[in-house]
């Protein structure tokens, strides 16, 4: 390998390490991303394990509990936020 690189001149070298740290720069973005999408969805479980538990421990009904998480988790149509303006 060392051989390679002391047969490129100096444009050659600067090109090199200048793809070579973009590959590098694009790797960690993407596996950074991978991590952080992974976090957010072991946070949302945590998050609605909580909010069972507590429904749970009100003494909300089963049925009580998926009403209110399916209501939550609908999200708002357009003519439904142009209600609120």
């Amino acid at each position: 390998m060392l051989e390679i690189l002391d047969r490129l001149n100096g444009q050659q070298l600067t090109g090199f390490l200048i793809v070579g740290s973009v590959m590098l720069t694009l790797a960690v973005v993407g596996l950074g991303a991978i991590f952080t999408g992974h976090l957010y969805r072991i946070r949302r479980i945590e998050i609605d394990a909580q909010l069972k538990q507590k429904m749970l421990e009100q003494g909300l009904s089963a049925d009580d509990i998926v009403q209110v998480l399916q209501g939550s988790s609908e999200r708002p149509t357009r003519q439904d936020t142009r209600a609120c303006r």
